[in-house]
């Protein structure tokens, strides 16, 4: 069955959005998580690691990703020059935000599977728990910071909550229970569920404060 043109040109406007949204907003914080991934082995030694010492760079350092990809995705709307620049007439607000969450937690996931990707190549001991693990870790990082940004018209509150939440994690991991997000580091990978549930929770909560406080 074809397409009708309605069809298509609703495509090719998700595509222009979507391109224009990556190129004005979404780049600079890519390269600079691309920065964090290419550092992180200058930091933390990645050759010939056991699982609990593969976690290391993955929970402290390459998590923080998660914060730098999802928690910006609604600065746009702070500034109104480059709101009007990257959003679309076209499409409802909560559309242009899900393109949004969708191109930023895709990229989150590959970025750190290429990261595990490498510490294997570099005889280190990973599986598929390191990654979902991480991407667990890294995601509710950044609903944090999305969440804030959604109850809150500011570029640096933002930032701050799930900064301060992963600075918690130092001293009070014990206290966090299920919300700890070192675990794997500790060798516990069970509690990785919540952080992932709670962080979509948190992301689709975002996404629904900021369509209804524009109303």
């Amino acid at each position: 069955m074809f397409l009708k043109n309605s069809e298509i040109n609703r495509f090719k406007k998700t595509l222009l959005l979507t391109e224009k949204n990556i190129k004005y907003n979404f780049l600079k914080y890519f390269i600079l998580s691309l920065i964090i991934i290419l550092i992180t082995p200058v930091i933390f030694g990645t050759q010939n690691l056991d699982s609990r010492a593969s976690a290391i760079p993955l929970e402290f350092f390459i998590a923080l990703t998660g914060i730098i990809l999802i928690t910006p995705l609604f600065f746009p709307e702070n500034d109104a020059g480059t709101d009007e620049l990257i959003t679309s007439k076209y499409f409802e607000n909560s559309f242009v935000y899900t393109i949004r969450i969708i191109y930023a937690v895709l990229t989150l996931f590959l970025l750190i599977l290429f990261f595990v990707f490498y510490l294997k190549l570099n005889n280190c001991t990973v599986n598929f728990y390191h990654i979902y693990g991480t991407f667990s870790s890294a995601l509710f990082l950044g609903s944090l910071g999305l969440i804030t940004s959604a109850l809150i018209k500011n570029n640096a509150v933002p930032y701050m909550i799930p900064l301060i939440y992963f600075m918690l994690n130092f001293s009070g991991g014990s206290k966090l229970g299920k919300f700890y997000i070192f675990g794997m580091s500790s060798g516990i990978f069970e509690g990785k569920i919540f952080l992932l549930v709670s962080g979509f929770v948190l992301i689709i909560s975002a996404v629904l404060i900021k369509k209804y406080s524009e109303k």
